[in-house]
């Protein structure tokens, strides 16, 4: 960048189409710039080197399961007047346009629009988005779930070494929906993943979301609580190696009565990394009776590796439940212990607590292919210097 409020030099060129929501994008990169250190959510998150590496921007095409099923439909728009009236004013506002967020929004080409019907049940795969080295690109996704309709979407993003990949996912739950969301990003390259939720009344929304990159990675939740009793739950499990930074803010708003949010996070940082999570819950006035609940958990393997857990509420009404908690630690020695009593070998040990450790979120995958596949990624050997 030649300058703080400068675009960064990945963005490069995109489609004519969505020129509106490119306008604001660009407003919003020249007048606040990309985040830096002095940026109070990436004080812990440097992405100083991801914003002066040398990229081809490149155009990103996912290819999206073809047996979504009945009533699921996915279209792939080049312009606002391909989208329904209802999307169209919806798109581009549930997550917020700035920062990557909005370098997403003037850079990506196609905007894949996924619609489920009415009372329709659906199972979509995004398919598997790889990042190439030494190119940077951006997908973009808006779902749009209909009343009463559910949906088990599944995202992997997987970016190479000296890759970039810059992603942004909204989805819209009409009264009475339901969205399973697995997501997993992974790689040795950077990645940049916002997903914006607007969740109706009745509706719910769950997300399992694995990070296990070896490079900068961050995945921000953005989710609205509108209609009352409207839900969320978001359980995230990092884990990270070598020097890589590992990142998942989440905040939700509880705009409505009765609502209920729970935050689970699990992070094990090995070697010289960082784990940073952050839970913002926020309450407002007209969302009396809401439940909140934020837990964070952490095990710390390498001597030089560093979580940060924060937790946090913003309650502006007397009727609410809330609770939160932060742990973090190293194997429990005394567990250790009664394993190899008990004939395990250190490292064997070691990985029945690891399992055991990320479970409490992996659990919550309805699909057994998918957890499976989820905790393979997400498992293996612990660090031979890891704390005792």
């Amino acid at each position: 960048m030649s300058g703080p409020h400068a675009l960064p030099g990945f963005v490069g060129a995109h489609g004519a189409g969505f020129a509106s929501a490119r306008g604001r994008a660009l407003v919003a990169l020249e007048t606040e710039g990309m985040p830096t250190r002095k940026t109070e959510a990436f004080r812990f998150t440097s992405v100083r080197n991801v914003l002066e590496g040398t990229y081809t921007p490149a155009h990103a095409a996912l290819e999206p399961s073809p047996d979504a099923g009945d009533g699921v439909t996915v279209t792939v728009c080049t312009d606002d007047a391909e989208l329904g009236d209802a999307a169209r004013t919806r798109a581009f506002t549930l997550a917020p346009l700035r920062s990557f967020g909005a370098a997403n929004a003037l850079a990506f080409d196609r905007l894949v629009h996924v619609a489920v019907q009415p009372g329709a049940s659906g199972i979509l795969d995004l398919g598997p988005r790889r990042g190439a080295e030494g190119q940077a690109s951006a997908v973009r996704v808006f779902v749009d779930v209909g009343p009463g309709a559910q949906l088990s979407l599944v995202q992997r993003v997987e970016s190479a070494a000296g890759g970039l990949c810059n992603d942004v996912v909204e989805l819209h739950l009409a009264p009475g929906a339901k969205v399973d969301h697995t997501l997993l990003v992974d790689g040795a390259g950077a990645a940049f993943v916002q997903v914006g939720v607007e969740v109706g009344a009745d509706a719910h929304y769950r997300a399992v979301a694995a990070l296990v990159a070896g490079a900068p990675a961050r995945l921000e939740h953005l989710v609205r609580l509108a209609g009352e009793r409207a839900a969320c739950a978001i359980g995230s499990v990092c884990r990270g190696r070598a020097e890589a930074t590992l990142d998942h803010h989440v905040r939700t708003v509880h705009a409505a009565r009765g609502a209920r949010s729970v935050a689970t996070f699990r992070a094990i940082a090995e070697d010289r990394s960082t784990v940073v999570l952050d839970a913002i819950a926020e309450v407002r006035a007209e969302a009396p009776g809401s439940d909140v609940v934020q837990s964070c958990k952490s095990l710390l393997v390498g001597r030089d590796a560093a979580v940060h857990c924060k937790p946090h509420l913003e309650i502006d009404v007397d009727e609410v439940t809330a609770s939160h908690g932060a742990t973090v630690g190293s194997f429990d020695p005394d567990a250790l212990f009664y394993l190899r009593s008990r004939g395990l070998s250190d490292a064997d040990a070691r990985a029945l607590l690891t399992e055991a450790f990320v479970r409490a979120v992996l659990d919550d995958v309805a699909s057994d292919t998918l957890r499976e596949g989820l905790a393979a990624r997400v498992l293996g050997h612990v660090a031979e210097e890891a704390l005792p």
